[in-house]
């Protein structure tokens, strides 16, 4: 589990996946695939969590898609 996504998962305990996904732009079920490690946040969602939510875009990890 990368540390991007382990902050993701406390920051989900006090604020609704549908905020986060407001604030980054995206739809509430991207939240919850970045939550269950089904896929990572595209470069521009995590810089927008890192401006909003200080999860930096680095605990990440590199981006790969599934195959």
């Amino acid at each position: 589990m990368t540390e991007g996504r382990r902050l993701l998962i406390a920051l989900l305990q006090r604020t609704k996946a549908r905020a986060v996904a407001a604030r980054c732009s995206v739809q509430p079920p991207a939240v919850s695939k970045w939550a269950s490690g089904y896929q990572r946040p595209a470069p521009r969602a995590r810089r927008e969590l890192e401006s909003n939510y200080g999860i930096a875009a680095s605990l990440w990890g590199e981006s790969r898609r599934r195959v």
